[in-house]
């Protein structure tokens, strides 16, 4: 099986989001490629995330023809704004959108944000189509189509599906043929023919986040870290991202798990020997590259977000500039945080685009995560949506 395909479904609170989910569920377990998850375990969703990171999401796992599928729905807005910014990768969006109500306000601002953060594909559901006929179906359709074209979306690439989630999850019968359920697999094959054809260009850059470090008593450097992009040989020059330089290095030994390597391209957990740099000029979160002089800056726009007191938070509003650290990949710099022209200051639960600018360079590409920290503790996450000089 290939790689997994994250799909974040997107709607208003009624547009029925949690009945969507549970409709998959019902019928996709009725042919053994989804878990049977009850529509009231959905609904409530569960509290996960990555390293402290609290997000409620309930999600769902659809093995597909040649991938997997991972969907996931946030209930609030502060959780569908966390998952944008903190999610490595989201391949797609489903937009839910009710005949009766068509798109609200908040939608537009969450397109948005999705655009923002690089999400390129989005297909869209028009749900409850038993509550309204097909003149005014059409009509949301068109009011869709618009609302995606404003915010950078192409609506002429984007699949629309019609259908009720509510009827679905009533029958969950899981037959193609079925007029309640049919729709699902109108999705699903959205979900193979769209989402899964990424498109995506090799990228060009190769790197090496390091964490650990060893001198060796051959005069070589260990390092080990996690393998973000690219490809690595025996003998390659690549450039390292020391304390206070760059400095050229060999590759002399590639090992995943213990086992040697001569080449290394997937994502993971590596070790790699090197020459020409010692274990004291290093820390963690050192980048190791190839091909990526021209990521190494020392500022970027970014959308954050603020985690609230219950989150561990901040109490009181960040204001306009803030002097904070990022923590990038576990590196920890200082950096300067300055809201846009508009915002004053950031509320506690709040995202907002903001231009940060470090206190030295180091590897950026858009698409990268961070924390921003304040006295060694974490108060908020960003995105990288651009980087400058």
């Amino acid at each position: 099986m290939c790689k997994e395909v994250n799909i974040s479904i997107l709607g208003h609170v009624d547009h029925g989001k949690s009945s969507l989910l549970a409709a998959i569920s019902n019928s996709f377990s009725k042919v053994g490629i989804a878990p049977l998850v009850p529509y009231e375990q959905i609904d409530l969703a569960v509290i996960g995330g990555d390293e402290g990171l609290k997000l409620n999401r309930a999600q769902i796992k659809i093995s597909g023809a040649n991938k997997d599928f991972i969907v996931s729905d946030y209930p609030s807005h502060q959780d569908f704004v966390k998952s944008m910014i903190f999610a490595p990768t989201i391949d797609g969006i489903l937009l839910v959108v009710s005949a009766a109500d068509g798109p609200m306000p908040q939608t537009r601002e969450h397109l948005g944000l999705a655009r923002k953060v690089g999400v390129e594909k989005i297909a869209v559901l028009i749900n409850k189509i038993d509550m309204v006929g097909k003149s005014l179906q059409e009509m949301v359709v068109n009011e869709v189509k618009q609302l995606l074209n404003d915010v950078g979306f192409k609506s002429s690439a984007c699949p629309i599906i019609y259908g009720s989630a509510l009827q679905a999850r009533k029958c969950g019968c899981g037959k193609k043929e079925c007029s309640n359920c049919g729709f699902l697999f109108d999705i699903l094959n959205s979900f193979e023919n769209y989402f899964a054809l990424n498109g995506k260009v090799q990228e060009k850059e190769t790197l090496l986040i390091l964490n650990e470090f060893s001198d060796t008593p051959f005069g070589m450097v260990l390092g080990k870290g996690t393998f973000v992009s690219g490809k690595i040989s025996k003998e390659d020059s690549l450039t390292i991202l020391t304390k206070s330089t760059t400095k050229t290095v060999k590759v002399k030994g590639l090992e995943i798990d213990g086992e040697p390597k001569e080449e290394v391209y997937n994502k993971g957990q590596v070790s790699v020997y090197v020459e020409g740099v010692s274990a004291k000029d290093v820390e963690k979160g050192t980048p190791l590259y190839k091909n990526g002089l021209n990521n190494i800056k020392k500022s970027f726009n970014s959308l954050c977000y603020i985690f609230r007191k219950e989150e561990d938070g901040r109490i009181e509003p960040l204001p306009k500039e803030s002097q904070l650290s990022v923590s990038i990949f576990g590196r920890l710099i200082e950096a300067k945080v300055e809201l846009p022209k508009d915002r004053e200051t950031l509320l506690p639960g709040d995202s907002s685009f903001a231009k940060v600018h470090l206190s030295k360079e180091f590897f950026l590409k858009k698409g990268f995560s961070f924390y921003l920290v304040e006295d060694g503790k974490n108060i908020g996450i960003g995105k990288i949506v651009e980087v400058g000089e």
